[in-house]
């Protein structure tokens, strides 16, 4: 199996479960569903299958698609509509009100709809149905299928599985489905399988199982997900655009998965905690110092994703004045990674981490519940930059450095 497909696949649905990274995991309610029918076949109807959900999604030159969620709560509703090559409006439902991403093929926007004081603004790193993707992590879609469906074209394009087989038709619910497993159990260099339901009418996924040498990930959709039809209908270009409300804030993230009070020019609470050295870390400490304190975890794909971003600019700015202190969420069963990891990605700086994950008074003490997430803190102690990642991190260093 191409492991480097296979590892962007499973980056894919660690991403989406955690929009804009990865979020505590709920337990999905029960389904009621039956056993798929015995027997399989190999290739090339499985094939034939494969290329019939990739096909689903990537061939009109515009859809518009809703999705209904009932994944960790309340119903929520997620509409996606698209546009070859890089357009998509996505509105979704959230805790805070509902969110909206706008790519005009350069730019995404996201925005609350109740509240035209802020937005933010990136550049479009990806084309077609990944620019999808980035657009659901912006705005922490809670339907988990859609960040799976929308990485159909390139996530599951494999060109040399390992295995392929095709389970025979059973219901899902009321729905009739089959099970395409992608990979084998003998894969040991990374997730072996994937095992996708898909609808047997439409070719649309219900549910992903990824499977490793030590099963990466299980997550469960069934009729949790309920998908409506593609409509296939053109979409004018005006349905793209975003003019900004007068007098509107660039911010660096909405506030969706962090405490709303760590705003920009606020004295955030201080952090005091034991680094991995076993030395005392306290923001105190870092007084006329610019400091970034970062929230990753050694399971958490898109936060090793942002890890070379994070290593550069330690590396350019650490002799201006700039430190970073990192703060793992890992519990007791992966913090021994920690050390490996580390020396792995070039994390030069310093460590934290109690081994109490989620529960952590670490990440409690600023509303964290998804990482990666960042704080920027001044020299004069107040915050600069809230959860600012990727291509915006440099300029937001750059800005705090500059200021005596």
């Amino acid at each position: 199996m191409d492991f480097n497909a296979v590892r962007f696949a499973t980056a894919c649905l660690l991403l989406t479960l955690a929009s804009p990274g990865h979020t505590q995991a709920t337990d999905p309610p029960a389904v009621t569903q039956t056993k798929p029918a015995a027997g399989s076949t190999e290739e090339p109807k499985a094939r034939e299958v494969l290329n019939q959900m990739i096909a689903a999604y990537t061939r009109p030159d515009s859809f518009s698609l809703t999705l209904n969620s009932l994944y960790g709560g309340p119903q929520s509703v997620t509409s996606i509509r698209f546009k070859k090559p890089n357009k998509v409006l996505l509105t979704t439902s959230h805790t805070g009100g509902d969110v909206r991403a706008v790519s005009d093929g350069k730019y995404i926007y996201t925005y609350r709809l109740n509240d035209k004081r802020h937005y933010t603004k990136a550049k479009v790193s990806s084309s077609n149905r990944e620019v999808i993707f980035e657009a659901v992590l912006f705005t922490d879609a809670h339907a988990v299928t859609t960040g799976s469906v929308l990485c159909a074209e390139t996530a599951f394009a494999f060109q040399n599985p390992s295995a392929l087989t095709l389970g025979n038709p059973w219901f899902l619910g009321k729905v009739r489905v089959e099970t395409l497993t992608v990979g084998s159990d003998t894969d040991k260099d990374g997730p072996g399988k994937m095992v996708l339901t898909l609808g047997k009418e439409d070719h649309l996924l219900r549910h992903i199982d990824l499977y490793g040498g030590s099963n990466i990930m299980t997550e469960y959709l069934g009729e949790m997900i309920e998908q409506s039809p593609l409509d296939t209908t053109p979409l004018p270009d005006s349905l793209f655009t975003f003019t900004p409300p007068a007098g509107a804030k660039i911010v660096g993230a909405l506030s969706l998965h962090f405490d709303p009070k760590l705003v920009e020019g606020a004295i955030p609470p201080t952090l005091n905690a034991i680094d991995t050295a076993g030395k005392p870390v306290s923001l105190k400490d870092y007084k006329g110092k610019v400091v970034l304190l970062d929230y990753w975890a050694t399971w958490c794909a898109p936060c090793l994703g942002e890890m070379p971003t994070v290593a550069a600019a330690y590396k350019k700015y650490h002799t201006k004045g700039l430190e970073i202190v990192g703060v793992s969420l890992d519990d007791a069963t992966t913090r021994d990674n920690i050390s490996a990891v580390v020396k792995n990605n070039n994390m030069t700086w310093r460590q934290v981490c109690d081994g109490k994950g989620w529960t952590s008074p670490l990440a409690k003490m600023y509303g964290v519940d998804a990482i990666p997430f960042t704080l920027l803190i001044g020299r004069d102690g107040k915050i600069e930059a809230v959860s600012v990642r990727g291509e915006n991190l440099e300029p937001a260093i750059r800005r705090a450095l500059a200021k005596k």
